[in-house]
């Protein structure tokens, strides 16, 4: 009888208790009574016996959820963290019998083989902790096996037992001694190999960010699944102080945060990130660009964009120019005051207000002052850039702000208005000019006063002579008395004359040897002749009293070539200039050839450069930057290596065929590196060399040479200069292999918009599928991403899909031998293909192959996942278009873009 009256009054308890969490409150107070007037044991049997229907349902209910709370909230009221000694009544002995039953029973029933009990059984688990008050004491021996019983649980293969056991485990962590954690160290484990992202999330969450697991928190910012990586910037904004980041850390960060492909992400790094730091940092943006090291970046555009957002997130944009309290009267920061920090927000902030446009131009003209002041104010800055001489470390360091800083001015001289003002327009050029013709310095910035310089500069060949000529003066300088300023001009301009002719007359002259019209050849070079004598007269006159000083220093060739190369990155030209064909002879071979490294690597990439403007100059050199790739220095074989890729890009594998540049024992590249058998873009030799170079870096062990080989390729493949399928299944493997997170990235966007962009693309996938397959480590979770890179969204009604040869090609596979250790996963994967409704005779086909396999395999799962494919065919062969597609994780191609972590299980 009062077991009975027992039940009943459970029964209405908890039957309260799934209407509304305000209620329990009361409810507590009853059962808490009612516990109190019964036998532990009773009661303890009673309630879980009300229980046990709640636990086979697997489900999400809401009203099962309150239950769970509510009865976890009775358990953690009864506990009492005081049990040094017993209470005289007993009452507190009687609580602790009561949880250590009901906490045993949870524990038994998580090993059960009902994927619903255990489930449940987690749930009470994580709840219950979660109840629990901050000083809240438990046995030591409970304690342990809980902790047991939920890392075994951690590794259930339901994800959502996954996700209970994850939240259970939360406060079972000791954050003081992480090294030896258990459940720091399974957490770590599990978020960098968990397949299911709802765990992912779940662990993130759970997870204490300490030294030892900072790193996996990090790289789940570079998850494969957007919502992974928005929830890790979220947990990194609320957890983790950037002071605990290392420079390169931070700027990581950012930088795949500002440009994922996911909106969400760039959001919540714009929204929380930027802004916990700003506030770790005490508003400071200066000082949180001084946390990203701005004078020593590698990626100065993070930094850029990091304030763009604060500009955007500002009030308005008169508030921020009146912020700037630092300009002087004379609208510039004092050279004293000037620090990176304040030059870099300076430029920024007027680049900012320029975008906005014309109607902003009142406040741009507050930020800087006329352009010949700001010439006077650039010249003394730009004169504190030392030479690379010095060899201190403080020394070195201070050159390389004034550096940094000189580069931030240059920048904010190009947005200065001079449409209206000539005299000031000529004063910056006199300005550029002068810093360019000083031997001694200004080396590390000569690209960026290039920049400014050209401008400045209507006429792109009127600016190319005036490069050239500085060029010249710094190579051969003049000295002795100078002449009048008049007749200095006079006779500049017309040595000037002779110098472009005689170039012109050296083009034709080796144009008409080229052509074999010696008739014309003989008068050409008379003409040559006369015009040397005519140049050596003209130097002659402009020297009355002097000569030249002829220069062979490093330092002059480095800024020479810096000059050279900068002016190249911004040519237009249609064919080499006779004027650049001087500088590729006089300057850049003989580069080449210095003892000086860094005289070879700047004079590499010029003549990459010139090989872009011209095919016949390409074609010429192509031993040479060959040579270069396989026999110098690594960073000099880099920028070979990049020149080649842009000169294939340009000009294609074909432009080479013809016309192939001799052999010499100069420039003779070894046939042992041309043994790649991959599909070629051409059936002739030279193309087929030439590819081989580039995937003979593939296997490098220079994560420098290997990642400018992917880029190359990657950028070959978009322009459908290579077309291989072979060579695509390396990059998928190398995709899933890679440890160098930057090329892990730039493969990730590269196989997305490959993919994306047309049917034929998505036939080079299809082809590389099985190949990659039989190649991988993880070769599941490639399946499952060249899969999502092969769905197309708007397939025809009849025609033929990626996924519809794709699984006539899996089905043959499974066929050709049924017994081999991949048919598990071919037909796994089989499944997920999304099959066009509309193909008939591709139905049909597969359906026949279907029905083969059944009759040859033996495995009972995959005869079911046979099955259930062919019971997908059947319905689409009876028309019934409405077939429920398995919701199992498959990579869709936007996620595979900001992948770098591997998922292995």
């Amino acid at each position: 009888m009062v077991s009975e009256s027992l039940s009943l009054q459970l029964e209405k308890i908890l039957d309260e208790s799934q209407d509304s969490v305000a209620k329990h409150g009361k409810l507590l107070d009853k059962l808490k009574v009612v516990f109190d007037a019964s036998e532990v044991e009773i009661f303890t049997e009673e309630l879980l016996k009300k229980l046990r229907p709640l636990m086979i349902v697997f489900k999400k209910e809401i009203v099962i959820d309150r239950v769970v709370e509510f009865v976890c909230k009775f358990l953690a009221s009864l506990f009492s963290p005081v049990c040094e000694t017993e209470n005289q009544n007993g009452n507190q002995q009687r609580s602790f019998d009561f949880v250590s039953i009901f906490l045993k029973w949870m524990l038994e029933y998580s090993n059960a083989k009902d994927k619903a009990i255990r489930l449940r059984s987690c749930q009470f688990l994580r709840t219950y902790l979660k109840c629990m008050g901050d000083e809240a004491l438990m046995d030591g021996q409970l304690f342990k096996d809980i902790t047991r019983a939920m890392l075994k649980r951690l590794r259930d293969k339901v994800p959502t037992v996954r996700v209970q056991a994850s939240l259970a485990l939360d406060r079972l962590q000791d954050p003081d001694d992480s090294q030896r954690c258990p459940v720091i160290n399974a957490f770590v484990q599990q978020l960098r190999s968990d397949t299911s992202v709802e765990v992912r999330k779940a662990i993130l969450g759970s997870l204490s960010v300490v030294q030892s697991s900072l790193p996996a928190v990090l790289e789940s910012s570079r998850d494969i699944s957007s919502s992974v990586r928005a929830f890790a910037y979220i947990v990194l904004s609320q957890r983790v102080n950037p002071r605990a980041l290392t420079i390169e850390q931070r700027e990581m960060l950012l930088s795949f945060g500002l440009t994922d492909a996911s909106e969400t992400v760039k959001r919540i790094v714009s929204n929380k990130l930027i802004s916990a730091w700003l506030t770790s940092y005490k508003g400071s943006v200066f000082k949180l660009l001084a946390g990203l090291d701005i004078v020593l970046s590698k990626d100065p555009a993070t930094a850029e964009k990091t304030l763009q957002v604060i500009f955007e997130r500002s009030c308005t944009v008169d508030h921020l120019v009146d912020n700037l309290e630092i300009l002087s009267q004379d609208r510039v920061i004092p050279l004293e005051n000037l620090t990176p920090e304040w030059s870099f927000y300076w430029r920024c902030l007027l680049e900012f207000i320029r975008k906005k446009g014309d109607r902003y131009d009142s406040l741009c003209d507050r930020l800087v002052p006329s352009a010949q002041f700001f010439a006077h104010y650039l010249l003394k800055q730009v004169n504190n850039v030392q030479g690379p001489s010095t060899t201190l470390q403080s020394e070195v360091d201070q050159n390389l702000i004034q550096q940094f800083i000189s580069k931030q001015l240059l920048g904010i001289s190009t947005n200065i208005d001079v449409s209206t003002d000539e005299l000031g327009r000529k004063r910056l050029l006199e300005t550029y000019k002068e810093v360019l013709m000083d031997p001694a310095r200004h080396y590390p910035i000569a690209a960026d006063v290039v920049d400014a310089f050209l401008s400045l500069i209507v006429n792109e060949e009127s600016g190319l002579l005036e490069l050239a000529s500085v060029v010249s003066e710094l190579q051969l300088p003049l000295v002795g008395a100078a002449p009048s300023e008049r007749d200095r001009r006079e006779r500049e301009m017309r040595l000037a004359g002779f110098r472009v002719r005689l170039n012109v007359a050296r083009e034709s002259l080796r144009d008409a040897v080229d052509a074999e019209n010696f008739v014309e050849a003989a008068a050409l070079k008379e003409e040559v002749a006369e015009l040397e004598a005519a140049k050596e007269a003209a130097i002659e006159e402009l020297l009355p009293s002097g000569g030249l000083e002829e220069r062979d220093e490093p330092l002059v060739n480095l800024k020479c070539l810096a000059i050279v190369s900068a002016y190249l990155r911004r040519s237009s030209f249609q064919g080499v200039p006779s004027t650049v064909q001087a500088l590729i002879d006089s300057l850049v071979l003989p580069a080449i050839q210095s003892t000086d490294s860094r005289l070879r690597a700047l004079a590499v990439g010029c003549l990459g450069l010139c090989c872009l403007l011209s095919l016949p100059l390409a074609r010429s050199h192509l031993p040479l930057l060959l040579q270069v790739v396989r026999m110098d220095a690594e960073y000099i074989r880099v920028s070979a290596l990049r020149a080649l890729f842009d000169v294939v890009a340009v000009h294609g594998f074909d432009c080479f065929e013809e016309g192939e540049p001799a052999a010499t024992e100069d420039s003779r590249v070894s046939d042992d590196l041309f043994e790649d058998s991959l599909r070629q873009p051409t059936d002739s030799s030279i193309s087929n060399r030439i590819l081989s170079v580039f995937t003979s870096f593939l296997d490098s062990d220079s994560v420098s040479l290997r990642s400018t080989s992917v880029f190359g390729l990657s950028k070959l493949f978009i322009q459908s200069r290579v077309c291989s399928s072979a060579l695509l299944s390396r990059l998928l493997l190398l995709w899933g292999s890679e440890e160098d997170a930057e090329c892990r990235v730039h493969l990730g966007f590269f196989l997305t918009m490959f993919a994306m962009a047309s049917r034929e693309r998505r036939q080079i996938v299809v082809e590389a599928f099985l190949p990659t397959l039989s190649g991988a480590t993880d070769a599941r979770r490639l399946g499952e991403v060249m899969v999502g890179l092969t769905t197309e969204s708007d397939s025809p009604d009849t025609s033929s899909t990626a996924h519809d040869e794709l699984s006539v090609r899996i089905a043959s596979e499974i066929l050709r031998d049924p017994w081999a250790p991949n048919v598990g996963l071919l037909a796994r994967l089989a499944n997920l293909l999304r099959l066009n409704p509309g193909n008939l005779s591709n139905l049909r086909d597969l359906d026949v192959l279907l029905r083969k396999i059944q009759e040859d395999v033996d495995d009972k799962l995959v005869a079911a996942s046979i099955s259930k494919l062919r019971g997908k065919v059947t319905s689409l062969l009876r028309g019934e278009t409405s077939v429920v597609v398995e919701t199992e994780t498959c990579v869709a191609n936007s996620t595979i873009a900001n992948s770098t972590i591997p998922d292995s299980t």
